[in-house]
C-alpha cells in the first residue's frame, strides 16, 4: 500500500516549481539527509537532474556512471561527491523498472517497504520528466546552436 504522505510528496515532485520542496519532503520521509531525482533524457541518452532541482553535480562523469549502474542494476550504493561541497558521501540510488527515473538518497537509505512504495509511483514521475526533457529538447536550436547561413551571392 502506498502511504498518503508519499502520494502527497509525489504530487509536489510532478511540478518543477514544487520539486525542491518535494525532494526535501522525500528526504524527510525516507529518513535521509538529501534526496535527488534524475530523469532520462532520451535525446542525449543521459540522466539529468529533474528540472527545478540542482542542475550541476561535481564530478559529472562519475555521477553518470553511478546513474547508469543504478539503471541497469535497479539499485546501487557508492561513495559519491556531495552535490554541495564535493566531500565523499554515501549514496543509494533506486531506479524504476522503466528506466526513466532514478532517486538518489544521501547519508541513508529507505527501508524495503519504502523502496517498494517509491517504485510503485516512480513510473508516473519518470513519464513526467521524459515529457519535460523532450519539451526542453524541442526548444534547443538545431545543429547545436549553429545557424545555417544563406548561400553567398557570387559577384559577377
Amino acid at each position: 500500500m502506498i502511504p498518503f504522505e508519499l502520494a502527497a510528496i509525489f504530487a509536489r515532485l510532478q511540478l518543477p516549481a514544487e520539486r525542491a520542496a518535494g525532494a526535501c519532503a522525500l528526504a524527510a520521509w525516507a529518513g535521509v539527509r538529501q534526496a535527488l531525482v534524475f530523469g532520462k533524457d532520451d535525446e542525449i541518452g543521459m540522466f539529468l537532474p529533474a528540472p527545478g532541482l540542482v542542475r550541476t553535480l561535481r564530478d559529472g562523469r562519475r555521477w553518470q556512471q553511478f546513474l547508469e549502474q543504478c539503471s541497469s542494476d535497479g539499485e546501487r550504493c557508492a561513495q559519491m561527491p556531495d552535490p554541495d561541497d564535493g566531500a565523499p558521501v554515501q549514496a543509494f540510488g533506486l531506479a524504476c523498472a522503466a528506466g526513466q527515473a532514478i532517486f538518489v538518497f544521501l547519508d541513508g537509505r529507505p527501508d524495503g517497504q519504502q523502496c517498494r512504495a517509491l517504485l510503485a509511483l516512480a513510473p508516473l514521475l519518470g513519464a513526467q520528466l521524459a515529457v519535460e526533457h523532450a519539451a526542453h529538447g524541442c526548444r534547443r536550436p538545431l545543429g547545436g546552436g549553429a545557424r545555417q547561413q544563406p548561400p553567398r551571392q557570387r559577384r559577377q
